[in-house]
């Protein structure tokens, strides 16, 4: 989204490369702006070592909003874009626990969910996804996430609610 739509609604974003030198408020959130050029390189180092800043925050579970700069104008949904799925599927090879970190506003739970999710051609040519692939995924996801918040020595009823947040943004219950 350009900033300048923001500035005219009156709303004010402080965006920061690296979340590494700052403390969130509870219920704040981190855009984590990855430009198409990264993506297209395929390019994770520096996405990597973010994410082991996460590690260190005291809780940054729920604060992550993920940004694929550069597709504005592209017809495309997020998930038929090859690069980010890719991408994507990288990052979540080296951070099985990714959506520990995913915030769940703006869809953004579900746009990395379909953007991981085997895709297959439907009969009309359009992308999909069947419910047997999704529902491994989600259970995949789900229980990465929940035992980093273990590891993390989150509480019983946080770690449900994790679970909760996740099978529900990604559409789990209707599959």
């Amino acid at each position: 989204m350009d900033k300048n739509v923001f500035k005219r609604m009156g709303i004010e974003l402080n965006e920061i490369d690296s979340a590494e030198k700052v403390e969130l408020a509870p219920g704040e959130t981190v855009k984590l702006q990855i430009p198409r050029e990264a993506i297209e390189r395929g390019r994770i180092e520096s996405y990597l070592r973010e994410f082991a800043n996460y590690d260190n925050k005291k809780d940054m579970r729920g604060c992550l909003q993920l940004s694929f700069e550069g597709y504005d104008s592209d017809p495309r949904e997020v998930f038929e874009i090859k690069e980010i799925r890719d991408w994507l599927s990288r990052i979540l090879s080296s951070v099985p626990h990714l959506f520990y970190f995913l915030s769940s506003e703006n869809d953004n739970m579900q746009i990395a969910f379909s953007c991981i999710v085997p895709i297959t051609l439907t009969a009309d040519g359009r992308a999909g996804y069947t419910s047997t692939a999704a529902k491994s995924t989600i259970e995949k996801i789900s229980r990465n996430a929940v035992a980093y918040a273990k590891k993390k020595k989150d509480s019983a009823a946080v770690q449900y609610a994790l679970a909760e947040a996740i099978l529900s943004e990604t559409g789990y219950e209707h599959l």
